[in-house]
């Protein structure tokens, strides 16, 4: 089979749960990241109840159980309408659909640590410092080349899986669409030290037209100070990167959470990104793969991109697995990319963008209808599953595995 080994390009949590889940398939893994080490950065820190249910076959959920918050109610309100609603994750785990009934908030830097250790436990190869610039391959065998300090070095395996974001080297040597669109509007991202969970609650996803915002409390370590708060909102198309810069600006994007409040919020760091609805043409061609952000990408409403990744990256290692011990030919790889990459097309783009277009809704009659339906379903257990299932992706798993 050529090289004895799968290469992975990235180190970020996609790419350290697939080498994770290929080691137990006993296929051995060099893992290529162009960084200096594994991902350090807050970024998606949503894990919902099916991928923790995956996660903790990895061992890897008891640990991150430790650092993360446990979410365990939904929490969607209106600042026009002066309305609120809370929906309870509970009733997934009375129905017997999830052992993690529950969202679980954590640091990627703090999820990828500990993936990163668990890898290495494990056997995994890192090869660090390693930024890849393309991908190759042959009958035998594919390949990544990579730049480093001490020049151009090739990493030889079997096959070569891209875990290395949206802007993927590896999808980007395939001859591979990358089909969808990108927003006009971008999102900002603001970290603060306040601690707003006492008032606002763990996660909160308030409608308000063009100035929705979502908040969330995100634990990236064991210390007892060791968290940020996350405000995300939408910048209009023209506003500049200076404009943003004010601080001025910034502290006006805190506007009405806190009732009364006039002092400034403490302000961290803060991010503008680009936001995209995309999806990969192929997700394999030959003994090139593709997973994660490499694959696709979405508006990161509701959690969908990392969570489908993740999915991507076990499914794949099952599948790996079989062809490595000669269970099955390589054309079980196909069915990979059939299952993902429908799964994402069907499921994924669709409700986040649900989730993006609730969120920013300006017209008042709508935005009553749509509490008036979370309200519904707040007293409805049978409507509830309905809606959380689907928002957890506990369905897109489901729909992944009818496709034959």
């Amino acid at each position: 089979m050529g090289e004895k080994r799968v290469v992975v390009a990235g180190a970020g949590p996609v790419g350290m749960v697939l080498a994770l889940a290929l080691r137990r398939e006993g296929i051995p893994v060099t893992v290529v990241e162009a960084g200096s080490t594994y991902c350090q950065e807050f970024r998606a820190p949503a894990f919902h109840s099916p991928t923790l249910d995956i996660l903790d076959g990895l061992g890897m959920a008891d640990p991150m159980l430790k650092i993360g918050l446990k979410v365990p109610v939904m929490r969607f309100a209106d600042r026009a309408l002066g309305r609120r609603v809370d929906l309870d994750l509970g009733i997934l785990g009375d129905r017997g659909l999830t052992r993690h009934p529950y969202d679980l908030i954590i640091g990627q830097s703090a999820f990828a640590k500990i993936g990163y250790e668990l890898c290495v436990e494990a056997g995994v190869e890192f090869l660090f410092d390693h930024r890849v610039e393309r991908a190759e391959q042959d009958e035998h065998a594919a390949r990544v080349v990579c730049q480093t300090a001490h020049g151009q070095v090739t990493v030889a395996g079997a096959y070569v899986v891209g875990c290395d974001g949206g802007r993927s080297a590896v999808r980007k040597s395939l001859p591979v669409a990358f089909e969808g669109f990108t927003w006009s509007e971008r999102f900002l991202m603001i970290h603060t030290t306040e601690n707003l969970e006492p008032i606002l609650g763990k996660t909160i996803f308030l409608a308000d037209g063009p100035d929705w915002r979502l908040v969330l409390k995100i634990p990236f370590g064991p210390g007892p100070n060791d968290w940020v708060t996350r405000l995300v909102s939408s910048l209009a198309p023209g506003i500049s990167e200076e404009e943003v810069s004010d601080p001025a600006f910034l502290q006006k994007r805190f506007d009405g959470l806190v009732e009364g409040r006039t002092a400034p919020f403490p302000i961290r760091d803060y991010y503008i990104y680009n936001v995209h609805q995309r999806v990969a043409s192929s997700l394999r061609i030959g003994r090139i793969l593709l997973a994660g952000d490499a694959a696709h990408i979405n508006n990161p409403l509701g959690g969908q991109g990392l969570n489908c990744g993740i999915h991507d990256a076990v499914n794949l290692a099952g599948k790996l697995g079989a062809v490595w011990r000669s269970e099955a030919g390589p054309e079980l790889l196909d069915l990979y990319d059939r299952q993902r990459r429908l799964t994402n097309t069907e499921y994924i783009q669709k409700v986040s963008i649900e989730n993006k277009e609730r969120q920013e809704e300006a017209d008042l009659v709508k935005r009553a209808a749509a509490m008036d339906f979370m309200e519904q379903l707040a007293r409805d257990d049978d409507m509830r599953v309905g809606f959380l299932t689907r928002w957890t992706m506990i369905d897109s798993l489901a729909y992944a595995n009818s496709i034959t």
